[in-house]
């Protein structure tokens, strides 16, 4: 059986298959930019402080509260990508 695309509810936009909590990553990049330091986004993640921000997305410093660890959490324009440091 083939699923129907999923439909963010607030934008509109299609939610890949694939996306982390099955969170729209328009929205959550809209999110992200909008966030200020320790605002839970992510269920686990805590964003800490703005690295970077650029063409392509941004980057944050954040804490992984289930693993206790400081991360770098890079959210897309078209995707999120989380990179462990």
């Amino acid at each position: 059986m083939i699923s129907a695309p999923r439909v963010c509810p607030k934008c509109g936009a299609e939610i890949p298959s694939d996306a982390p909590e099955g969170g729209c990553p328009c929205c959550l990049l809209e999110t992200a930019l909008d966030a200020g330091g320790g605002q839970v986004v992510f269920g686990r993640y805590k964003l800490v402080n703005l690295l970077s921000r650029g063409g392509m997305g941004i980057v944050w410093l954040a804490r992984d509260e289930e693993l206790e660890r400081k991360i770098e959490q890079s959210l897309l324009r078209f995707g999120l990508t989380n990179l462990v440091t």
